[in-house]
């Protein structure tokens, strides 16, 4: 994640917000004035974030996905602060909330990136490729999740006559020019993770790093190596040492993602 200004801006309205609470349920001298001066200044970052972000090409994934929810969460805190004044009765209060965070909800599993729709759900790989599994892999008698092999908890184990069919799955959210790329922050879990996986294939097993591109559209997958170098390298000693290493599209909507079709991984 890129913490430009903007990105700053957005994380300090959602700070803002509980101290707005804190100090003006705490009812010192004062204290609702102090209250609506923060309340202030967070609606103020509100209108800076997405203006910096406009006008000085900062916009980023984490800020589509975090500035509507520090909005909602805003819209909160002062739909809270009429009940308690008495302006507003608790149950249309409540109707509010409840639908605000249900729209969001929905409409938070995607973002835009110009003509793309990236899903940003982070449960949303294991999910589709636990539906997806009997797809890639035809001869797995049974798919369990969460398989325990050396010090790693691998996300799927594929069982089926030829033995163990060992399946790491990364999401892939990251994408420039075209390409897809992973990882978007360093993960020495991810490394730790390739390193049994090739391990698995010494002992005789099948190991595969799946990767998921949750959107369409992208020519190829590689390691990004300017973020994490040790991930690239230990990618390419896995696969050097027999890990099978796939990348696949996925046909993305506001509320629903599909595995699609697989593209080039370039190492």
């Amino acid at each position: 994640m890129k913490m430009n200004t903007a990105n700053k801006l957005t994380l300090l309205r959602v700070f803002l917000i509980p101290v707005f609470l804190v100090i003006y349920y705490w009812g010192f001298a004062g204290s609702r004035y102090i209250a609506l001066g923060i309340y202030a200044v967070a609606c103020l970052t509100d209108l800076l974030d997405g203006y910096i972000a406009r006008h000085y090409n900062q916009v980023s994934d984490f800020g589509k996905f975090a500035d509507p929810l520090a909005d909602k969460c805003l819209v909160m805190a002062a739909l809270c602060w009429f009940v308690e004044t008495g302006d507003m009765v608790g149950w249309v209060l409540a109707a509010v909330l409840l639908r605000e965070f249900a729209v969001s909800g929905m409409r938070l599993i995607a973002v835009e990136k110009g003509d793309k729709l990236i899903n940003m759900d982070a449960q949303a790989p294991n999910r589709v490729f636990a539906e997806w599994a009997h797809i890639f892999d035809p001869a797995a008698r049974l798919v369990k999740p969460e398989f325990t092999f050396g010090r790693s908890r691998l996300d799927f184990c594929l069982q089926g006559p030829q033995g163990l069919h060992l399946v790491e799955v990364k999401g892939v959210t990251l994408e420039n020019g075209g390409h897809a790329l992973f990882p978007d922050a360093p993960t020495e879990r991810g490394v730790r993770h390739l390193r049994e996986l090739a391990s698995a294939v010494a002992l005789g097993h099948r190991a595969t790093v799946f990767f998921v591109i949750q959107m369409a559209e992208v020519t190829d997958f590689a390691p990004n190596d300017a973020t994490h170098p040790a991930f690239g390298a230990a990618l390419r000693q896995a696969v050097a040492a027999g890990v099978q290493a796939a990348a696949y599209t996925c046909r993305v909507t506001p509320d629903s993602i599909v595995i699609d079709r697989p593209v080039p991984v370039i190492l």
